[in-house]
């Protein structure tokens, strides 16, 4: 079975969080980063949390509580192309396969609609079939 697919007990997890670089967006940011707090104190599984932020707001916002952040990337903007967010995907898959980290979660707001974004948190590696 292919590492990205194959489960593993989970000694580190590295906890990716995505904000806006600015705060032009309303509570979008808030509830992000409200819901990453609530994984990181709510896990009593004792776990390593490592944390890799994309989007200044979220690295200000950890950087402020004094928690250790693996690595930040900003400045994505609206429309993102492939050749920005590579570096992102490369630390990811490079830090797994590596074994530096067992798990990948990602807090994230999933837009569904001009009127309705919700915060998701979602485990996106090792990589699971939907049924």
């Amino acid at each position: 079975m292919p590492s990205l697919l194959k489960p593993r007990p989970v000694k580190n997890s590295l906890l990716v969080v995505v904000t806006s670089d600015k705060g032009l967006a309303g509570a979008l940011n808030a509830n992000v980063l409200r819901k990453a707090e609530t994984l990181i104190n709510a896990d009593q599984s004792g776990k390593n949390r490592i944390l890799l932020t994309v989007g200044k707001k979220a690295h200000d916002h950890f950087e402020r509580r004094g928690l250790s952040i693996r690595q930040s990337f900003s400045g994505f903007g609206d429309h993102s192309t492939l050749e920005q967010t590579m570096p992102v995907a490369d630390l990811v898959l490079e830090g797994l396969l590596a074994g530096e980290w067992d798990e990948v979660e990602a807090v994230y707001m999933n837009f569904r609609t001009t009127l309705l974004q919700e915060v998701a948190a979602k485990k996106i590696l090792p990589a699971a079939r939907e049924s």
